[in-house]
């Protein structure tokens, strides 16, 4: 791979779902600590083109609880004065989840806290205009539609 292709991809260490951090370029993969995985992505081309006045937050995926994620968490550039109705179409594009599926999901700015409390938003929104301290995450609660169903019919059953 070469230099300037290298240099549009982004690695994020996740831990339970949610991002944990960012690696920078020069990162030792010995610090990787067993129980994370890792993603690789291409940074979008939006986010190349982002303004200062633009934010960044980590985003997941958790269904009714927030301490239970699922899905691939991604990272996401947030525009001032935008939003949610508009934010959500980002979203949309960002994640390919479209139509019925997408206005099921409700949004909802979570603190990194373990027992946090999801703090839903309505459409009308500026999320950038709501963030506290930044330790916040953009949570999308909604099914999860590849839900493990270990423990079912088949499962073991102890008495």
């Amino acid at each position: 791979m070469d230099e300037q292709t290298a240099a549009n991809i982004r690695v994020l260490e996740v831990h339970g779902g949610k991002i944990h951090k960012e690696l920078i370029e020069d990162f030792n993969v010995g610090g990787v600590n067993e129980f994370t995985t890792l993603y690789a992505e291409k940074i979008p081309d939006d986010e190349l083109r982002a303004s200062d006045d633009d934010r960044f937050i980590y985003c997941y995926h958790f269904d009714k609880e927030a301490n239970k994620p699922h899905g691939v968490p991604f990272k996401f550039m947030l525009k001032p004065g935008e939003p949610l109705k508009d934010t959500r179409e980002r979203v949309s594009k960002r994640t390919g989840i479209k139509g019925k599926l997408l206005q099921q999901i409700k949004f909802a700015l979570v603190s990194r806290a373990v027992y946090a409390k999801p703090r839903y938003l309505d459409d009308e929104d500026v999320i950038v205009d709501l963030i506290q301290d930044g330790d916040e995450m953009l949570g999308l609660d909604h099914v999860n539609k590849a839900r493990n169903f270990w423990g079912r019919a088949e499962g073991m059953f102890i008495r």
